[in-house]
């Protein structure tokens, strides 16, 4: 007697909202809905960065049960928009066991694969990083709004000349261990849009510490730094970067700063907002305007 072995198939179908509702009707064995996760994809979506030759199919079993796709089919139903996607129909159920084990391609990697950054690591935190100040994110980016590489791109599209404050961003790091390349680059690039000169003295002065004293905003932020690299449990990322946005604030208003008076209350019952370099704003495109432009 023979056997019939039943392969699976694989086409492009259209998923309306509906169809994916009846296809989720049959999600019998699966992982926990990550709320975010879904916000995450609708945003996708709405954005149309859709792609349906993505490789990256929505798999049934032999039961019609969901074995992979389902946070985007929950997504498809919950924003009711219709797309086109690979549809893999008839796997076995045992294949929810080995999906998802691969590493996805994070912007580093994309940059790093276009070989034209020297630093594409630091490059791809510091567009990550301008991209959350503009959105006002920069204490905490919550997963749900959490940018993909597209978006990214994007992003870096309208921001090409990042490049240009990434070595001094280096060169600055190298000096002060607890400000990282991926904040000082957009905030050097940011200061720049305010005053190039000036953004440029700030942070010479602020790698060598020549031509500055006590009471300079400057000397405090070194100072702050230096301190802070000196604790068992430094204050790191956002802290520190929230001392870079005070400092220079205060040297170009020309007020006095110390160690002691530079600070930045992070949470508790008196958490202060995340402090912003004056004078401008991201309009919503991404672009970055002068105060005077934005009106």
């Amino acid at each position: 007697m023979s056997t019939t072995t039943i392969r699976p198939t694989c086409a492009f179908e259209k998923i309306t909202p509906d169809t994916a509702k009846q296809m989720l009707g049959v999600n019998h064995a699966n992982r926990r809905l990550i709320d975010s996760g879904v916000e995450r994809l609708k945003g996708i979506l709405e954005r149309g960065e859709w792609m349906s030759d993505s490789t990256d199919a929505i798999g049934l079993d032999i039961d019609g049960g969901v074995v992979n796709g389902q946070h985007r089919l929950t997504s498809i139903m919950e924003s009711g928009i219709t797309v086109e996607a690979l549809v893999v129909r008839g796997v076995s159920p045992d294949v929810i066991k080995v999906i998802d084990q691969g590493q996805p391609r994070n912007l580093a990697q994309i940059l790093q694969m276009q070989g034209k950054y020297e630093y594409a690591s630091d490059l791809a935190s510091a567009i990550t990083t301008l991209w959350r100040i503009g959105n006002d994110f920069e204490k905490t980016l919550p997963t749900a709004h959490k940018p993909t590489v597209p978006q990214l791109l994007e992003f870096f599209d309208v921001h090409p000349h990042l490049v240009d404050s990434m070595r001094t961003a280096v060169d600055v790091a190298k000096v002060l261990k607890g400000l990282s390349r991926g904040w000082l680059a957009p905030y050097h690039y940011i200061m720049s849009t305010v005053d190039p000169d000036a953004a440029d003295e700030f942070y010479s002065k602020l790698e060598s510490g020549a031509e500055i004293n006590p009471g300079d905003p400057v000397h405090a932020l070194r100072e702050k730094i230096f301190a802070n690299a000196s604790l068992s449990k430094p204050e790191a990322g956002s802290v520190p970067a929230a001392w870079l946005v005070k400092a220079w604030e205060a040297d170009r208003a020309g007020k006095s700063l110390t160690k002691q008076t530079l600070k930045y209350q992070y949470k508790g019952a008196r958490a202060e907002d995340f402090p912003k370099v004056s004078n401008i704003e991201f309009d919503p495109d991404g672009a970055i305007l002068l105060e005077d432009e934005a009106a």
